[in-house]
């Protein structure tokens, strides 16, 4: 209960602002492929998105996903982009923009990720219809290896993949959103799985 509190305590004054918007928000677009809504992903710099290799497998029919890729912004805006980076062992992925230079993007410097970190996690669970983006609330609860990353509680949903996780202390990306927990007897969407931001700056390093 003192964790809970405390998480809400320190959303007072940060959810809404501008700052939250500009630094959270405005850097998350969905992501389509082959038309279909896929998942979501973050802005990291003019011209790349962060978000899930595992999007990119096939489409919601089954089809090879890497042919027609688009992203729509928090205005409802849609571009064309490309994969230039993707890796299945971190499930993470790299789009460039074709004919797009991002206003909005995450930061990525500087943060240390511990276990009751309070996060807030970006997705898109119903593609375009969303504006925005949908966000949601948690701490995280466990430090994994380094292909998991990391635990939180915020309840994410289909359609979160690939969505960044954000310290709401920094307002900075400290993850990108995996999966969600499920045994094959149902899904804990309470217990979300992210890429840690170790890994995630591994990643961008290897690419520069």
């Amino acid at each position: 209960i003192t964790v809970v509190n405390e998480m809400y305590d320190r959303l007072e004054g940060v959810v809404p602002s501008k700052e939250f918007n500009d630094r959270v928000l405005k850097p998350s677009v969905s992501i389509y492929v082959n038309g279909f809504p896929a998942g979501t992903g973050t802005a990291i710099s003019d011209k790349w998105i962060l978000t899930a290799s595992h999007l990119f497998d096939y489409d919601i029919l089954g089809r090879i996903a890497e042919n027609d890729i688009k992203f729509t912004l928090y205005n409802g805006n849609t571009y064309e982009a490309r994969i230039i980076k993707s890796d299945r062992v971190s499930d993470l992925a790299i789009l460039e923009t074709v004919d797009y230079r991002f206003r909005y993007v995450a930061n990525i410097d500087g943060d240390i990720i511990e276990p009751t970190t309070s996060v807030v996690a970006v997705g898109y669970p119903g593609g375009k219809r969303i504006r925005s983006g949908h966000f949601v609330y948690g701490v995280i609860t466990s430090i994994e290896d380094d292909r998991v990353g990391f635990i939180h509680n915020a309840p994410t949903a289909f359609g979160f993949s690939g969505g960044g996780v954000f310290s709401i202390k920094t307002l900075n990306l400290i993850g990108v959103s995996r999966s969600i927990l499920n045994t094959g007897r149902g899904a804990y969407w309470n217990m979300s799985f992210a890429v840690n931001i170790d890994k995630i700056r591994e990643f961008l390093k290897e690419e520069k």
